[in-house]
C-alpha cells in the first residue's frame, strides 16, 4: 500500500513539475458548458510544412497535424486515415483522423499553398506513453501512398514530453 501511495505521489510531484513550465496557445473555458479548451501547438523551426498541436477539451483528447504542401492540391484525406508515431522508446501508436479533410490553398511566400489540418483521436493513457518518452518521428498519411515524415531532434521531443504532461495535467 505505501508503495502505491508513494508512486502516485511522485507522479503527482512529476505533473506538476510540468504544469509550471506548461505553455498553451489556446487556453479557454467554453461559458456555455464550462469547458476547458486547451492547445499546444509544436511548429519546428524552418519548417514552413508542418506543424503539430496536441489538443484537449472536456474528455476530448486529440493531436492535430497541420501539412502543408507546395501548389494546388485537389484529393480530400478521408476519415479514419493514419497518423503513425514513434515514440523514443521505439514504440509505435497508430491513431486515425476524426473526419474528412478537405485542402484549403493559400497564397505564401510567392506561390500557392495547400494546407491540410487532420484531427486524431487519442486517449489519455497514449499521451501518458508520449509524456513518458517523447515522439521521435511521425507519420502523416495524406493520399494514397503519400506521407509527410517528421523526425524530431532531441530538443524537440521534450518538448513534446513536456506538453502532452501538460495537457493530461489539466
Amino acid at each position: 500500500m505505501k508503495t502505491i501511495f508513494l508512486i502516485t505521489l511522485l507522479s503527482f510531484i512529476e505533473m506538476s513539475a510540468y504544469t509550471q513550465s506548461c505553455k498553451f496557445n489556446y487556453d479557454k473555458v467554453d461559458p456555455f458548458t464550462n469547458e476547458r479548451e486547451q492547445r499546444i501547438v509544436f511548429a519546428p523551426a524552418f519548417n514552413q510544412y508542418f506543424s503539430m498541436a496536441f489538443y484537449h477539451k472536456g474528455g476530448d483528447y486529440r493531436i492535430e497535424s497541420n501539412v502543408n504542401m507546395p501548389g494546388k492540391q485537389e484529393f480530400e484525406i478521408p476519415a479514419g486515415s493514419k497518423l503513425d508515431i514513434k515514440l523514443g522508446n521505439g514504440k509505435l501508436l497508430s491513431l486515425e483522423n476524426a473526419g474528412k479533410v478537405t485542402p484549403a490553398a493559400y497564397v505564401g511566400s510567392d506561390q500557392v499553398m495547400t494546407n491540410y489540418s487532420m484531427s486524431y483521436t487519442i486517449t489519455k493513457e497514449q499521451y501518458k506513453e508520449i509524456a513518458e518518452n517523447g515522439i521521435a518521428l511521425m507519420r502523416t498519411w495524406l493520399h494514397e501512398k503519400q506521407y509527410y515524415d517528421h523526425e524530431y531532434k532531441k530538443a524537440e521531443m521534450e518538448k513534446t514530453k513536456t506538453g502532452a504532461a501538460c495537457i493530461m495535467a489539466n
